[in-house]
């Protein structure tokens, strides 16, 4: 009975969860994912169970990387890539595997979770555009300012000196009549 149990909160957990969470053998084929998964990577179950997971990497090279530092370090957190679904539409992910040891009748194995951030990078990226945008904005009235400071300054400068010079002129104009 708590096996059941047991079997039933974990089954819950795993296809309830929003991210994608899958199961893979020792040679990291995929056993098993949840609904999340099928619905990021455009597989359905029957498809992706039994599909290796480096065919979701479209950079083989990255793939090898990340998977090195799991034998390496018996896991990785948040590895930060590109995956692609079944369409080829490319996903920006934060992946985290975890290699277990089942026994002797079980082998060993993995367990992921794969985070899409993809919708955050497009408005990390729309940020930064934006500031850009502000920092432009901001050199741009900054130097419209200083452009009109100029001209002002140049305005009375032309105008007190007509003034002061047609004054100098009267006053040597009075000084010759007196």
């Amino acid at each position: 009975k708590e096996l059941k149990t047991s079997e039933f909160k974990y089954r819950t957990l795993f296809e309830q969860s929003l991210d994608p969470i899958f199961i893979a053998d020792e040679s990291v084929l995929i056993l098993d994912a949840n609904k999340a998964m099928i619905d990021l990577f455009e597989f359905p179950l029957e498809e992706i169970i039994c599909h290796k997971v480096v065919k979701l990497f479209p950079d083989r090279e990255e793939y090898e990387n990340f998977m090195n530092l799991v034998i390496q370090n018996g896991s990785v957190s948040n590895f930060e890539c590109r995956m692609k679904s079944k369409t080829g539409k490319l996903i920006d992910v934060l992946i985290s595997l975890k290699k277990y040891d089942y026994g002797k009748r079980q082998g060993c194995g993995y367990q992921g979770i794969i985070r899409d951030v993809t919708q955050q990078k497009l408005y990390f990226q729309e940020l930064i555009r934006s500031r850009q945008e502000l920092r432009n904005l901001t050199a741009y009235i900054e130097s419209r300012r200083e452009k009109e400071r100029t001209d002002i300054a140049r305005e009375i400068h032309d105008v007190l000196g007509q003034s002061l010079t047609a004054l100098r002129i009267d006053l040597s104009w009075l000084r010759k009549k007196v």
